[in-house]
């Protein structure tokens, strides 16, 4: 029982931080482009 416990908050903490590195990939992304923007 504990390890499916275990693995369910792995899961958890990986789609986490998956999620993060998504959210971070698309401040990066706008970022980029504003700056692009700006540029012209």
């Amino acid at each position: 029982m504990i390890k499916v416990d275990i693995m369910e908050a792995f899961l958890t903490l990986k789609s986490c931080l998956t999620e993060l590195r998504v959210m971070r990939i698309m401040t990066y992304m706008e970022r980029t482009l504003f700056v692009l923007v700006y540029r012209l």
